[in-house]
């Protein structure tokens, strides 16, 4: 099955990127220069010209920034309207399998372990409706200090198991020195295993959400793997 149809095709016309980018930051630069005029009518006029070029510019900086993500929302929200798809994006079919393998990464520390996996199993539930079930493994990674917890944690998983659907590993780790925490954790498992998955997960995200997002990553390369 072809990962670019002619609609893909068609959204990722240059000319058609290069016109939604010229409206986007040409509203922002309108924007902010009507602000910025408005803006200088309201400066003292006994302030000392640096300050006052100092409080301009500032102000532009802000307001722009703020501006651009604005009209970027709106343009957003009109293509959501009209149901197209962002130019700029390649859109794989949802029909399409998953040859990659995804790591799904959820770090505690001290915290409830019911709330945890009962997350992780509604996740891994509703993956195997796509039928992508395959694809995911997840990893529970612990830096739980209270025994008592992570006693608790142990059995959760156990039982957890039994109840994750037979397509989708759950794995469950416990480092007995707690460096950085929950990061610290992450980038122990990146270090370690990272290698054997093409893409890695921190936190839950369900089905066709996650599905889709693995797949646009998997036709837009790029040097950073973690979604």
């Amino acid at each position: 099955m072809k990962l670019m149809s002619e609609e893909n095709l068609i959204n990722l016309n240059p000319q058609r990127v290069k016109n939604r980018r010229v409206k986007v930051f040409g509203l922002m630069a309108v924007s902010t220069f009507l602000a910025t005029l408005k803006w200088m009518t309201v400066i003292p006029t006994d302030s000392w010209w640096l300050t006052k070029f100092l409080m301009v510019a500032l102000f532009i900086l802000t307001f722009a920034w703020i501006a651009l993500f604005f009209w970027s929302s709106v343009f957003g929200f009109i293509e959501l309207l009209k149901g197209s798809k962002v130019p700029g994006i390649r859109w794989v079919p949802e029909e399409t399998r998953l040859s990659s393998k995804v790591a799904v990464l959820m770090p505690v520390y001290n915290e409830s372990s019911q709330g945890v996996f009962a997350n992780l199993l509604a996740m891994g539930n509703d993956l195997v409706k796509t039928g992508q079930g395959k694809a995911f493994d997840f990893f529970v990674l612990s830096d739980t200090t209270n025994p008592k917890v992570w006693v608790e944690e142990e059995k959760t998983w156990l039982e957890a198991k039994k109840l994750m659907p037979e397509e989708i590993n759950l794995y469950y780790r416990r480092r007995a020195q707690n460096t950085a925490r929950k990061s610290g954790n992450i980038e122990d498992f990146c270090n370690k295993w990272g290698s054997e998955y093409d893409f890695i997960r921190v936190g839950l995200q369900f089905g066709t959400g996650i599905v889709a997002k693995v797949g646009k990553l998997r036709v837009c390369p790029s040097p950073v793997k973690y979604g």
